[in-house]
């Protein structure tokens, strides 16, 4: 390859990393919080989910371990792609709805660990723990074998030192998981697993027609290959030989670590809906049949496009770089084309950051929100979290870099390791908490040790006449670890008590989708109203009260949801205890509501409480009055802290000219004169119970109780009182104002900062 190829192809390597950094960049703006950085608040559309679990399960063994092996030994090593395919299909078919379900249910679950501790109510936290160590484990490894594709591929590509190779792609793939979190993983992978998918495709099929369909047979024997072309191409055939049962079980057990891989499974929880889900299952089963039918395409027809070059003797490159020496012979040698084979080696990075990335996210997942939100420091708020989880994305990138700084690690190697690891760990009891109703706490525990422990020992203890049990039996570790964690949690389960009644009716509502019966909530909220355009909903503004305590309550129940409030609280104004009532069609924890609605909602709305009430409760119809307060600052100087919450007038009042004033309003009257709405058809007869006038150092409070206020009215009355409290009107005069029925007789509207719902008044509930 010459230097200006070598330039070429370095530019759209650069172009490529520098778009990947600007979407961290672009979604570290809309990371606030946790959610945000590990789900993207449950937000992903069918696309971005279907290609992002797609591409970061696929990592560059797809591109370089599994091409690599069929490249050596032959078609044979597709069992692995066959047992990927079938795990794909039915993780996305029997897992993918119900996981999500259960952890929105199990009190809106962030993480596996997290879904764990609140499907089996451990207390203890026991299960928290165990899950976060296995993760930290075997992702480190997982990690690392991603890390290490990435300098094989820089070092393949540019001569680049191996060493200097795996630091600069570690360096990328760590700026933007840093930064952007979930969502940038997301949207980054779904734009990698586009390019893998052209790549993979148009590679192939490109060389095949190059070499020419007649001359494959010929120049595989030509190659050298293990008992002919003829054994080469052969499903059944392991070079000279046939395939054992138990190779062939070994490599088809690779699908069932899809049911325990936390980076694919936190896909699933964060899709938008059920219907996106559904739309996702689709275009996730195409992906990965295109994507595994052309690796293992790729490995055979290297081989001849490659000849006479054989890899992997005589000083040439590895097996594991078929794809690059394909790309780089057909695009610099073959067409000239460099910078298309830069894009299309951008694919094979793709394929590794794609991994790499979501591997670091789960991983500081674990650490920082289950180890150290959940256990260590349970007081840390959001922000805390969010600096924990970045510290912990750049300590995992450096241990895992330092792993992967043997340039002689097999990519597949490391891959089968971790891969064996969280699939027996995990898989077993995500699928026995989904679909067996009597696991329980002590089944899960066992599990999960088990599996892990399972494969660790099946894969590096010598105890067999020094060979450890995977050399001497030739069985894949998750074989073993998949059935003694199933094992143990069917023993384990039975053999102690079985699930609570709680823990059993949650997953008889997930399973089946229904619940005994509807329930209606009454919600008690406080909120600074300074931000926001007023209470009710709006088409032009998502800056409502109401609105924002709707999306929640949505997002909770996965259905389109409407509160009823009490009374409409205008733009600018507070309120300390708004009363709203809601139906949702099952039964919830009241205190799973107030906590998931207080996680999620903006820190200037908090909901004080949740009850459960008459199905028949209407929050405004069964109001039976409402205590409203306005402040006012008399004082010179506006107070810094109090300006949010009170109208700043600057100068003193006649208290008890207003209160005279105020009694003249108190009884049962036609307010027209201080209603806002000019046109208002109903009655605007109201009674007001009390105004109580109070007076304290540079400052008045009215207090105004009633059955019930008009438009505007309590800041009208307050603009009326103010100007008696002035001298500019007669504190005798209010009765001629009700008189009047004409709103520009009435003083001016009040500021919203100073006024503030105080309570809604209910006689039963």
């Amino acid at each position: 390859m010459s230097n200006t190829d070598t330039i070429v192809i370095l530019i759209a390597f650069a172009a490529y990393l520098v778009l990947m950094i600007v979407i961290g960049a672009i979604y570290m703006k809309n990371t606030n919080n946790s959610e945000d950085y590990f789900l993207g608040g449950r937000g992903l559309s069918g696309w971005v989910a279907a290609l992002s679990a797609q591409a970061s399960d696929m990592s560059g063994w797809l591109l370089m371990g599994l091409p690599g092996t069929v490249y050596a030994l032959g078609t044979g090593q597709s069992w692995i792609a066959i047992g990927l395919f079938l795990g794909t299909v039915c993780n996305w078919v029997f897992i993918s709805s119900r996981l999500r379900k259960y952890t929105i249910r199990a009190n809106n679950s962030l993480t596996l660990p997290a879904y764990f501790e609140n499907r089996f109510r451990d207390k203890r936290r026991v299960l928290l723990l165990v899950s976060s160590i296995v993760i930290v484990i075997f992702f480190l490894v997982y990690t690392a074998s991603a890390l290490s594709a990435g300098g094989k591929l820089f070092n393949s590509v540019f001569g680049v030192d191996y060493h200097v190779a795996l630091a600069i792609g570690a360096a990328v793939i760590l700026i933007y998981t840093f930064m952007g979190g979930f969502m940038a993983v997301c949207v980054t992978d779904f734009i990698q697993g586009s390019l893998m998918l052209v790549g993979l495709l148009v590679v192939p099929i490109a060389a095949y027609f190059m070499v020419g369909a007649d001359q494959v047979k010929p120049i595989l024997d030509q190659s050298g290959v293990v008992g002919g072309a003829s054994a080469y191409l052969s499903l059944f055939r392991n070079g000279d030989r046939s395939y054992t049962a138990v190779e062939i079980i070994s490599q088809l057990a690779w699908g069932l670590g899809y049911c325990g891989m936390p980076h694919i499974l936190t896909r699933f929880m964060a899709v938008k809906n059920q219907k996106e889900l559904r739309k996702s299952r689709v275009i996730a089963i195409i992906w990965v049949t295109i994507s595994l039918a052309a690796a293992v395409a790729i490995g055979i027809i290297g081989r001849v496009y490659l000849f006479p070059t054989i890899l992997g003797t005589e000083g040439n490159a590895s097996t594991e770089s078929v794809f690059i020496e394909m790309i780089t012979k057909m695009f610099t040698k073959d067409t000239n084309l460099p910078f298309v084979g830069g894009i299309f080696l951008c694919g094979i990075l793709a394929a590794i950051m794609s991994t790499a990335d979501s591997q670091l996210l789960v991983t500081a997942s674990s650490v920082s929100k289950d180890i150290y939100k959940d256990i260590l420091k349970p007081e840390s708020d959001e922000k805390k979290v969010l600096k924990v989880s970045r510290f912990t994305v750049l300590v995992v990138a450096l241990l895992a870099f330092l792993i992967a700084w043997d340039p002689n690690n097999s990519i597949m190697g490391l891959v089968s390791n971790a891969w064996a690891g969280l699939g027996s760990a995990f898989g077993p009891i995500v699928v026995m908490s989904l679909f067996w109703r009597r696991t329980n706490f002590a089944g899960a525990v066992a599990g999960i040790v088990s599996g892990g422990s399972a494969v660790l020992i099946w894969d590096y203890l010598p105890l067999v006449h020094g060979q450890t049990l995977g050399s001497a039996t030739g069985l894949y570790s998750l074989v073993a670890g998949f059935a003694l964690s199933i094992l143990c949690i069917v023993i384990f389960s039975l053999c102690t008590k079985k699930p609570s009644q709680e823990i059993l009716a949650e997953f008889d509502e997930v399973k089946t989708g229904k619940s005994k019966k509807s329930m209606n909530y009454l919600l008690t909220i406080e909120y600074e109203g300074t931000r926001y355009e007023g209470w009710q909903r709006q088409k032009k503004t998502t800056q409502t009260i109401q609105g924002k305590l709707e999306q929640v309550l949505s997002r909770m129940t996965e259905k389109e949801i409407e509160i009823d409030g009490a009374g409409r609280t205008d733009a600018g104004v507070h309120a300390k205890n708004q009363t709203a009532s809601v139906h949702l069609a099952k039964k919830w924890d009241p205190k799973e509501i107030l906590q998931y609605m207080n996680q999620y909602l903006p820190e200037d709305i908090c909901v004080k409480s949740v009850e459960p009430v008459s199905e028949r409760f209407h929050a405004r119809l069964w109001a039976e009055g409402k205590c409203y307060s306005y402040r006012i600052g008399t004082d010179e100087q506006k107070s810094v802290f109090d300006r949010k919450f009170r109208y700043h007038l600057g100068e003193a009042l006649d208290v008890e000219a207003m209160r005279r004033a105020a009694q003249d309003l108190v009884g049962t009257h036609d307010f027209k004169t201080f209603c806002g709405n000019p046109k208002m058809k109903k009655s605007t007869v109201r009674t007001i119970t009390d105004i109580v006038i109070e007076e304290s150092e540079h400052e008045i409070r009215i207090v105004y109780t009633g059955n019930g206020f008009l438009q505007y009215m309590v800041r009208i009355l307050t603009g009326t009182l103010i100007e008696v409290g002035q001298h500019r009107r007669d504190a005798d005069s209010m009765p001629e104002l009700l008189e009047r029925m004409e709103r520009k007789f009435a003083g001016v509207t009040a500021p919203a900062e100073g006024l503030c719902l105080e309570r809604v008044f209910y006689s039963k509930k």
